[in-house]
């Protein structure tokens, strides 16, 4: 999905990567100026709509991820996800 509503309606409420045969993964969020909202590593996680604890504000946000699979083959992707509230 490019978009989820972290909005306490128990419905679309983190933005998650879903991979089998991960051995490493990192994914990180940026605001549309490129500043650091926060950074998961752990697959099992998504990203929770906020930042410092406060959700964030309805936007585009960037993400990153790296990971590397079972063949120690490292990957990268990138694209962007909108908070909609």
């Amino acid at each position: 999905p490019n978009a989820f509503s972290p909005n306490n309606d128990n419905k679309n409420e983190i933005f998650q990567c879903k991979a089998t045969n991960i051995t490493d993964f990192t994914m990180s969020i940026y605001s549309r100026w490129g500043n650091h909202v926060t950074t998961i590593n752990n697959l099992e996680e998504g990203w929770d709509g906020k930042e410092n604890g406060k959700i964030v504000q309805e936007d585009t946000y960037i993400y990153r991820v790296s990971f590397t699979d079972v063949f120690n083959e490292e990957h990268q992707i990138t694209g962007r996800v909108s908070v909609v509230k």
